[in-house]
C-alpha cells in the first residue's frame, strides 16, 4: 500500500502512469488518478506539489487473499501547470491535511504481488 502511494507521487512527477495501472486492478480512483495523468501530459502540462504523505495506518484485516485498511493521509497542494507555466484551475487542489481514506488489496500470485483494488480518500 505505502508503495502505491509512492508510486502516485512518482506519476505526479514524470505524468508516467503504467506502473499506477499495473498494481491495480478495478480500481476507479486509481484508473481516474492514472488516466489524469496521462491527459496531462498529452497536453503538455506538469504538477508542482501533490504529495501524498501517509500519516496513520491501521493494522490491515487480511483474509482470503484479500487485505483492507483504514489510513489517514497528507497532500501538499497541487498545481497543474500548461506548457507554459501557467496554472491550470482543471486538476488543481489546495493542501489537504488528516484526510480520512481506506483502501483495499488483493494477492496476485502471477504477479507475486498485492495490487490495490480499491482507493478512497476524503
Amino acid at each position: 500500500m505505502r508503495y502505491y502511494f509512492e508510486l502516485i507521487n512518482h506519476t505526479s512527477a514524470t505524468l508516467e502512469p503504467d506502473a499506477l495501472r499495473q498494481l491495480s486492478e478495478d480500481c476507479d480512483d486509481c484508473a481516474r488518478i492514472a488516466d489524469n495523468a496521462e491527459r496531462s501530459a498529452q497536453a503538455g502540462h506538469r504538477y508542482d506539489g501533490g504529495q501524498i504523505t501517509i500519516t496513520e495506518m491501521a493494522p490491515a484485516l487480511v483474509r482470503d487473499g484479500t487485505a483492507d485498511m483504514a489510513i489517514r493521509l497528507n497532500q501538499s497542494t497541487l498545481v497543474v501547470r500548461d506548457a507554459s507555466g501557467n496554472p491550470v484551475a482543471e486538476g488543481s487542489s489546495e493542501e489537504y491535511v488528516g484526510l480520512p481514506g481506506s483502501v483495499s488489496l488483493a494477492w496476485k500470485p502471477a504477479l507475486d504481488s498485492w495490487v490495490m483494488t480499491y482507493m478512497t480518500f476524503g
